[in-house]
């Protein structure tokens, strides 16, 4: 079943930032500017999860969050809040608003993806995976096609193409990373997305060279740092 998750930010950046990270989980995304807004949410759409800041015009985030536990409806939503410095007495007002976990920005996609997967008890993908455009070249049954990729990790990517293709399939894909390193490699179709203007594919890479892997491995994780 898809999972809700509603965002709590003031500012549009880290909104459109948060809502990136979590385009490909397949989830359903709703937003809030205000703690007010994001209570009224709470109620009427009983979200799966709430991301919370805390510095919010209004309503200050712990607040909101203790409002939301002292709820019988909404008390068993985890909430997750994010602070700006995550200074000591910051995490100590979290706390004491009774949320579930907290991070702090910048925030990082794969810690945030990883606490999200944890408190939904959902299964999560542990190679690292960074959003990232680049134009690639692929190829079945000898017909060349191109697209873009979405995100990517070192085990697979999320290409956006205009070609038709089929869960299961295998194509060859081949782009070139920043550095201008190559990479070729036999791909698999595990998960179709239909968009109005093109399809997305998941894709599974099945023979990547050690020296490709190494090249991917250097790239996604200079990401993080």
């Amino acid at each position: 079943m898809k999972k809700t998750i509603l965002l709590v930010d003031d500012a549009d950046l880290f909104l459109q930032l948060e809502k990136m990270i979590f385009t490909r989980t397949g989830a359903r995304i709703l937003t809030a500017k205000t703690g007010a807004a994001a209570l009224d949410l709470a109620i009427t759409e009983k979200p799966d999860i709430i991301l919370l800041d805390l510095r919010l015009p209004d309503i200050p985030g712990d607040e909101v969050c203790t409002r939301l536990k002292a709820n019988t409806v909404t008390e068993s939503i985890p909430v997750l809040i994010v602070t700006a410095f995550g200074k000591v007495e910051e995490m100590d007002r979290c706390r004491r608003a009774g949320c579930d976990d907290f991070l702090t920005k910048p925030v990082k996609n794969q810690e945030l993806l990883s606490k999200v997967a944890q408190l939904l008890q959902i299964p999560h993908r542990h190679s690292l995976r960074i959003l990232v455009r680049i134009e690639t070249e692929g190829s079945k049954n000898n017909e060349v096609f191109f697209g873009t990729s979405a995100d990517l990790s070192k085990t697979g990517m999320f290409l956006e193409t205009d070609k038709k293709l089929h869960a299961g399939d295998e194509i060859i894909v081949r782009f070139f990373l920043p550095n201008q390193d190559e990479i070729e490699a036999k791909s698999k179709i595990v998960r179709l997305e239909t968009q109005s203007r093109s399809n997305g594919y998941g894709l599974q890479f099945l023979n990547l060279s050690a020296k490709q892997e190494k090249s991917l491995g250097r790239f996604i994780e200079a990401k993080f740092k």
